[in-house]
């Protein structure tokens, strides 16, 4: 089930276009919506976040992190409805999420920050954020 968590994140793509495995019947193993919900409940439960910032600390612990320089990169993710087929109306409204992760200098994420787009995060909510994480690290060496 994690593998195709993984999968759906790394690819991209639509939940009803994730490739899944087929069983010995040569039927799907399981249905993209069942991979959807269960990743959504660990969405939920804070189990993905537990993840990211164990994955995280153990990379501090290994000492595989390079904090000497930390910067931010930023994207936005556009959601529309009907694709490009609107037409153009002199003015786009964009929809999604605005995305900021702070890396440290090999380019690993240590803290991510999503914001809708109508409300732009702001840099003291990201240096909360890597402020929030490194506070984990400094209490649990």
């Amino acid at each position: 089930m994690f593998n195709y968590v993984l999968k759906a994140l790394y690819m991209g793509c639509q939940w009803k276009m994730l490739p899944i495995e087929n069983n010995a019947k040569g039927l799907p193993e399981i249905n993209y919506t069942r991979v959807y919900r269960i990743m959504r409940r660990w969405q939920a439960d804070g189990s993905i976040d537990r993840g990211f910032s164990g994955s995280v600390h153990q990379s501090h612990e290994d000492e595989l992190l390079d904090l000497s320089v930390i910067h931010g990169d930023s994207t936005t993710t556009a959601a529309k409805k009907g694709g490009d087929n609107l037409g153009y109306s002199g003015h786009k409204h964009l929809k999604g999420d605005k995305v900021v992760a702070f890396c440290e200098r090999g380019c690993n994420i240590i803290a991510p920050l999503a914001r809708a787009c109508k409300v732009q995060p702001s840099v003291w909510m990201a240096c909360m954020t890597v402020a929030k994480t490194a506070r984990r690290f400094s209490t649990a060496g």
